[in-house]
């Protein structure tokens, strides 16, 4: 039997998955959204979105379903070196503080993809780094991968990625840190793995950068375009807190922080803008 989602019934998820996640649904998602629940509906044994929605709002086995609710709404497609014109920024200025910290006794980079998915970001940046030829003996580069959804997180710690996620690798750089292990399967290795702690939180949710503090530089990309207004200020002060000053914010390339020019001041580079923390009294200046 083919589910069908009334207006009250959306208007009530609807509510709901802003007030969780800060996703913004249009009217005209309606079909869109029932169409992607209804696998979940039909697992769970429920006969209507309006039971759904109790069923997310109570039961207590909720928690997992919750969670995976914004990989479901949001397109969650994700490959290795995405956008390459910012791996190259970020990377230049990776190597700028690194040189401005040689010989100092701060020799820690900090990095942190925010909306991880399933971990091609946060090992994309670790391949940057090891095929750069930067030398990084006697560093400590700590990256770190949030993302809300554990289902996509158990994924990430497994490292097995089918050839669409390595479309945008070179063969060189493919043979180099991935091994095939079937005939559309190849693994990560397992020495880039290990650079990466992932971890699992809202990133509306201020506690969850609790222990990531004092970051160089967070990857928030193709995160904002799914967020109202109020989530993104929300976000953008999380990120402001938890950046030191100065570090950097990569944002997707048709997102923006227009109307937070209070907490980041835009860097222009050929083809990349990239947001940098500023003025470290502005906390609490943003709705």
């Amino acid at each position: 039997m083919k589910l069908s989602m009334n207006n009250i019934e959306f208007n009530l998820l609807r509510d709901f998955i802003e007030e969780e996640f800060g996703l913004s649904l249009k009217n005209q998602e309606r079909e869109v959204l029932s169409k992607r629940l209804e696998p979940n509906l039909i697992k769970l044994k429920l006969k209507s979105y309006r039971e759904y929605y109790n069923y997310l709002l109570s039961h207590p086995s909720s928690k997992t379903e919750l969670n995976s609710l914004p990989s479901i709404i949001m397109n969650m497609e994700s490959y290795f070196l995405r956008e390459k014109a910012q791996f190259n920024v970020f990377i230049d200025l990776f190597n700028k503080i690194r040189k401005e910290r040689a010989g100092k006794s701060n020799r820690t980079i900090r990095i942190l993809s925010a909306g991880c998915s399933e971990g091609q970001e946060p090992y994309s940046i670790s391949i940057s780094i090891r095929n750069s030829g930067i030398s990084i003996g006697g560093w400590d580069i700590r990256i770190s991968g949030l993302d809300i959804d554990p289902v996509s997180i158990g994924k990430a710690r497994e490292g097995i990625y089918n050839s669409y996620s390595l479309r945008g690798v070179e063969k060189n750089i493919s043979g180099k840190f991935f091994s095939k292990t079937g005939s559309d399967h190849y693994r990560l290795n397992t020495d880039i793995i290990k650079t990466v702690d992932l971890l699992q939180g809202n990133i509306l949710n201020p506690t969850v950068f609790k222990g990531l503090q004092n970051l160089d530089f967070i990857f928030c990309r193709n995160v904002l375009i799914y967020m109202g207004i109020k989530a993104k200020n929300r976000i953008a002060l999380n990120l402001w807190e938890a950046l030191s000053y100065n570090g950097y914010l990569f944002l997707g390339q048709s997102e923006s922080f227009i109307k937070q020019d209070v907490l980041f001041r835009p860097a222009h580079f050929p083809d990349v803008i990239v947001y940098q923390k500023k003025n470290p009294h502005a906390a609490g200046t943003t709705d």
